[in-house]
């Protein structure tokens, strides 16, 4: 092997990797061998991501009005207890 041999050589192509396993599509049920999901996903166009950021943003909305609602029935119950504290002393 000489020093430049290393230019000659073949380069493989995707035929050289073997054959490509089989792709099902999803909620099928895959043959032996197949993937079940495809080798690369799907890039989500822009109304697929407003709706997601839309649903994203509405929880965070409902967990802000119940951390909201826990925080008043919290200060109720403070001033409940610093109530009860009082008629003790």
């Amino acid at each position: 092997m000489g020093i430049l041999d290393f230019l000659r050589r073949r380069k493989k192509k995707d035929d050289d990797l073997g054959p490509m396993p089989e792709v099902t599509p999803p909620g099928q049920v895959p043959a032996p061998g197949a993937r079940a999901v495809p080798m690369y996903p799907r890039t989500p166009d822009a109304g697929t991501m407003r709706a997601e950021m839309d649903l994203i943003l509405s929880q965070m909305e409902t967990l802000r009005i119940q951390y909201e609602a826990i925080n008043a029935r919290l200060q109720n119950i403070e001033r409940l207890v610093t109530e009860v504290r009082g008629f003790c002393r």
